[in-house]
């Protein structure tokens, strides 16, 4: 096991200990009076566990780079032992993922499209043309897409279609139901009402400027720094627009597509109870796969609240690799999400598969040595073609609104 690795360890046991003393403290209170005494206490507490999982999270991502980086020299000794050898599989590496990616950074092609690994929605096949590169660049670059997109982090649908052309997409407006039918009568006839929406492709782009200095180091891993750069200018971008745009030339943000379930009293605060109502005004087959997309500000509201039985909301996971939940469901924290305010909507709660997500499946980068010129640096240009809407508009998505 690696220093890294063991750290990580001993930070996770660490954590465990800090959220059983908080467990302990909480319990061991024997009235209501107390346990408000104590309240400074557990805010310590829960703050503590914040700052565990951050560290936690930074040490997963650096064994993680380290992983990766590892990868990277064994393949880059592998494919520098066979191009040393005069054999058929020399020459086959010349045309291989791994070659036509160092061509992209050496300058040698300017373009490349990503073709990644589609799901079972996948409309139609790649275009030809262009030049496919590795799939763990591609893989890393959509990693750091979804990390900074706290609407990608939801179990949202994503159709990937190989172009860009406008599609319809069926929209569930309203159920059909049954009804008590007696001996010889007609049986009522209630149907599912259907509605289109239609998703487009609008296109959400970054540069990314490098020094040739950094290119010509091969201690440094450029590929990272790219698809890292890149991935978090697209997602914060294009991750907005999923969450809050007005779907005018842009996304139909889930926020702006979601339908009302809960006015909070408050214009700047929020009850427990408007809380449970608010994952109750769901209905029931939404509502037990569903999840919290709440803002900063609400979510700081939430972690100070307390339900009839005494118990906190909001609930730290039990271990460092699972997620934090309120009212036991999970939930993702976004900064686009209004704050707590008049007439703001400061949460959703919901099944959000049912909010789909299409990507045209060929993200592009490009190079450029010219737009630069006069300060020596190598810009790179990467292109990602999204939109986003709710395709159930029966309640499987509901919000708060403040007063």
């Amino acid at each position: 096991m690696t220093s890294t690795n063991q750290a990580l360890k001993g930070l996770i046991e660490e954590r465990q200990k800090v959220w059983a003393l908080a467990q302990s403290h909480i319990e061991n209170l024997p009235s209501d009076e107390e346990r408000e005494a104590h309240s400074e206490t557990w805010q310590k507490f829960t703050d503590d566990l914040d700052a565990r999982d951050k560290t936690i999270a930074e040490f997963r991502a650096i064994a993680d780079r380290d992983a990766e980086i590892e990868a990277a020299r064994e393949s880059s000794e592998r494919l520098a032992e066979r191009q040393t050898e005069a054999t058929p599989v020399a020459l086959a590496d010349e045309n291989s993922d791994e070659a036509k990616l160092r061509q992209l950074l050496d300058g040698e092609v300017r373009s490349v499209d990503f073709t990644p690994e589609r799901r079972d929605l996948t409309v139609g096949s790649a275009t030809a043309g262009g030049n496919t590169v590795p799939t763990s660049f591609y893989a890393t670059l959509k990693e750091h897409l979804v990390e900074v997109s706290a609407i990608r982090q939801l179990n949202v649908e994503v159709l990937t279609t190989a172009s860009g052309e406008a599609i319809q997409v069926p929209k569930t407006t309203s159920h059909g139901s049954a009804a008590l039918v007696g001996e010889g009568s007609a049986i009522p006839e209630s149907d599912p009402a259907f509605g289109q929406l239609t998703l487009n492709a609008y296109k959400y782009a970054t540069l990314v400027q490098v020094s040739n200095e950094l290119i010509s180091d091969t201690g440094v891993d450029l590929v990272g720094y790219i698809a890292r750069a890149a991935g978090r200018a697209v997602g914060i971008d294009s991750g907005t627009d999923l969450v809050v745009g007005d779907g005018s030339s842009k996304p139909n943000g889930v926020i702006t597509a979601s339908t009302l379930g809960v006015t909070a009293a408050g214009v700047a605060a929020i009850t427990a109870d408007e809380v449970i109502n608010l994952m109750f005004s769901v209905t029931s087959p939404y509502r037990s796969v569903g999840s919290f997309l709440i803002g900063d500000s609400a979510l700081l509201a939430i972690r100070k609240l307390k339900d009839q039985n005494d118990q906190y909301l909001w609930q730290p996971a039990l271990t460092g690799g699972e997620p934090n939940s309120i009212l036991g469901r999970p939930y993702v924290s976004d900064p686009n999400v209004a704050d707590l305010g008049t007439g703001n909507i400061t949460m959703a709660y919901g099944d959000f598969s049912t909010y789909m997500i299409r990507d045209v499946g060929q993200m592009r980068v490009e190079r450029s040595d010219d737009y630069a010129f006069n300060t020596d640096l190598v810009t790179w240009r990467v292109v990602l073609r999204t939109d986003g809407d709710l395709t159930d508009t029966t309640g499987a998505i509901k919000h708060l609104i403040q007063a």
